[in-house]
């Protein structure tokens, strides 16, 4: 755990294009350092770096303050981190991805932070780890990874966020709200936006609305981007499709009314889009 005075340790696991971003953000501040975990980027990442273009915040090598192949690596010299952020893909399917990052969670103050799309992802993380917080986390950003290290990121960067289950929390709240908004502002500071939401269940299936019909779509389609699949009009009208299955679905779990709203406007949002979202 980070001295008063010294950076902010940040353990981000799962570099691809979605982390990467989000680790450059916050390690351009002497605030913050930040080590990340790569897998099959490691020896590219490792040697030269990122080499990220971005529409938004410009073209750059980020060299992250440390490249690790493992979290036992990250923690080999005896590190404890302030955050452990995971943005892999969240595939339950395949077992419980949450012990991954346990040799990185020794102390109950470390916040875990998951940027991940998917509903309930969070359960196995707060089972494993009843005493620290958890940050529920939504991106909403357009980048890719077309060759290892090499990071193609379009004009936003964006995060919804909120604490996972707060009221049965066995940790001091408006503590680990404040360390939260502390990281955030660097984000912020840095052109990353962010807003905290009350129900970041609702949050989370109003992204599914989207990834749930897009990228089903793009699948089917032989794999179209967002303005190929909205020019086609079989194409439009199966995604609108989808996307009131989804919504209704949502709906019926979280018991709020206004997902149905997502439609159009994910509609409209994505005519806006070059790219596929993540």
């Amino acid at each position: 755990m980070s001295a008063p005075d010294s950076p902010t340790k940040v353990l981000l696991v799962g570099a691809g294009a979605l982390g990467s971003v989000y680790a450059w953000r916050l390690d351009v501040s002497s605030k913050i350092q930040v080590t990340t975990v790569c897998r099959s980027n490691y020896e590219t990442v490792k040697e030269n770096g990122f080499h990220i273009i971005s529409h938004a915040f410009g073209d750059e090598v980020y060299r992250p303050h440390k490249v690790v192949r493992t979290i036992d690596e990250a923690v080999a010299d005896g590190d404890v981190y302030d955050f452990v952020i995971v943005c892999t893909k969240a595939l339950p399917n395949l077992g419980d991805t949450s012990s991954i990052i346990a040799p990185a969670v020794r102390d109950p103050r470390t916040i875990i932070m998951l940027i991940q799309n998917g509903i309930g992802i969070e359960d196995p993380y707060a089972a494993r780890y009843p005493n620290n917080p958890i940050v529920s986390t939504i991106a909403y950003i357009d980048a890719s990874q077309p060759t290892d290290g090499t990071i193609d990121h379009g004009n936003f960067a964006v995060l919804d966020m909120g604490l996972f289950s707060p009221t049965t929390a066995n940790y001091d709240v408006d503590s680990a709200m404040a360390r939260v908004k502390d990281l955030c502002q660097v984000w912020g500071d840095h052109g990353v936006v962010y807003k905290f939401s009350e129900d970041i269940q609702k949050a989370r299936w109003a992204k599914l609305v989207w990834n749930a019909s897009f990228n089903t779509a793009s699948v089917v389609s032989g794999g179209n981007d967002t303005q190929q699949m909205l020019a086609n009009p079989e194409c439009k009208a199966l995604i609108r499709s989808m996307m009131v299955e989804v919504y209704k679905a949502g709906e019926a779990v979280t018991g709020a009314s206004c997902l149905r709203s997502m439609v159009g406007l994910v509609l409209i949002r994505s005519s806006r889009t070059q790219r596929h979202v993540l």
